[in-house]
């Protein structure tokens, strides 16, 4: 036993003296020692052009980004990109410029993805009514409670299935425990409300949208957006987690380049149009990215399909725990990415929309008027 303990102890000491060792490593104990904020030409499909070209006052700019730089309000933020006019106009990794070629996770704003590819698959004939029930495409999965056969597409994409499963239990029920069968196991869950009755903002709804998908077009989700938006926009380096049963993850788990993320962005932005293709319908783009159901909290977001609205600043965005986010404001031709780490689905640590909001706004007075 003594010997246990002791193994233990000399384990604990080796930890800590790795973690030290880490910390001296870092100057003054900074976390972010990276100050480039000048996009490089590295032709993958990005235009550069300066702040000031694109009609942004660079002291603005440079205020923003000295917010982001705050290493107690966005300790754990690892880089803030700009793009106005379609072009990269600003561009900074906080840690390191290496992390400019990493794929990192997404989290939630994989959602947004998600309602793209279910857009494609829309435009492409297989949703044409998105009041179609879900138990008209897959009525074997279904229990005797005749309130979930009401469960249709549209309460899934805007989070009013009304199934009860909270997202802790849905990570490690689904994603640990790992059922036999994930889509009859989420639809014999109880329901806390009738369908379309009330928003509750889970992973269970997307998670369902995507083995909706697979059913009816017999294309995993992944597939559908890396043939139809991927590789059009030229994103090649990807990972997109899938559960037990290999359908695609529906609301986290896609891991993109922080440049790669700004591309989705910039497509959504061109209401679906990439180099004079239309890879996603205008109205999709329209739907999906406006107001169609309120939110419950003192902020007044309101909620697309996997996209949220800001309507103090005329904005949508797709967004992550911790701090990952694509912010479009349509009414200036801007893009903001901002990525984060750790990977986390704790959402007390990082950044929330509230908090990011305040560099949206100071970028937003950067535009010259």
């Amino acid at each position: 036993m003594v010997g246990h303990r002791m193994k233990r102890k000399i384990t604990l000491l080796i930890a800590l003296s790795m973690v030290f060792a880490l910390l001296r490593c870092i100057p003054n104990g900074q976390l972010k020692n990276n100050f480039d904020v000048d996009p490089v030409q590295l032709f993958d499909g990005w235009q550069i052009a300066t702040t000031e070209e694109a009609g942004l006052l660079r002291p603005k700019v440079m205020e923003a980004y000295e917010m982001y730089w705050d290493e107690d309000a966005f300790y754990n933020a690892k880089s803030l990109l700009i793009v106005r006019y379609g072009k990269l106009v600003f561009e900074n990794y906080c840690r390191d410029v290496a992390d400019r070629d990493i794929k990192g996770h997404i989290q939630s704003a994989t959602k947004s993805i998600t309602s793209l590819s279910f857009g494609v698959a829309r435009d492409q004939g297989y949703f044409p009514n998105i009041d179609t029930l879900l138990y008209d495409i897959m009525p074997e999965k279904f229990d005797t409670d005749t309130m979930k056969q009401k469960i249709s597409m549209r309460h899934l994409l805007t989070m009013k299935s009304g199934i009860a499963f909270d997202n802790d239990d849905w990570s490690i029920e689904m994603l640990v425990n790992k059922p036999a069968d994930p889509i009859q196991y989420t639809l014999a869950k109880p329901m806390y409300a009738a369908p379309g009755d009330s928003f509750y903002y889970r992973d269970c709804d997307p998670q369902l949208v995507s083995s909706a998908i697979e059913r009816v077009t017999s294309q995993r989700l992944e597939e559908i957006a890396r043939d139809n938006i991927f590789t059009p926009l030229g994103i090649t380096d990807y990972f997109w987690e899938a559960n037990s049963e290999g359908t695609t993850l529906g609301p986290v788990g896609l891991f993109l380049k922080p440049r790669d993320l700004a591309k989705i962005g910039k497509l959504v932005a061109q209401d679906g149009v990439w180099e004079d293709q239309q890879l996603v319908s205008h109205d999709w783009i329209l739907m999906s990215t406006t107001s169609q159901t309120g939110v419950p909290g003192p902020e007044n977001y309101q909620y697309g399909y996997y996209w949220w609205v800001v309507p103090e600043v005329n904005g949508f965005t797709a967004r992550g725990a911790g701090g990952q986010f694509i912010f479009i404001l349509p009414q200036y031709d801007i893009l903001i990415v901002m990525t984060s780490m750790p990977s986390t689905n704790d959402d007390k640590v990082g950044t929330t929309l509230s908090e990011f909001l305040p560099i949206v706004e100071k970028i937003i007075e950067s535009v010259i008027r």
